[in-house]
């Protein structure tokens, strides 16, 4: 099981062949953008799981950390500081 963070997938069956990242996962990754020559991917976070499954709170959101992520492409790691 996985909680946070991205998943490899098998380009053909669209199995899971495990986690993306080398250390830990950002907590409730929702997409990402990334440029490989520059060995830099940002991600980002959707938001506290209250903000979605109970209507939209506008507190519920401001509870949360940064919800930009930097990680390097080559080390699979988050260069955020936490």
């Amino acid at each position: 099981m996985f909680l946070g963070g991205f998943v490899i997938l098998d380009g053909k069956t669209f199995d899971v062949k495990g986690r993306w990242e080398s250390g830990p996962a950002a907590p409730m990754g929702y997409d990402f953008w990334y440029q490989p020559f520059h060995n830099v991917m940002i991600s980002t976070e959707w938001g506290v799981p209250n903000a979605l499954t109970k209507g939209f709170k506008l507190e519920d959101v401001q509870t949360g950390k940064d919800p930009f992520h930097k990680w390097q492409i080559q080390k699979q790691n988050s260069q955020n500081k936490e």
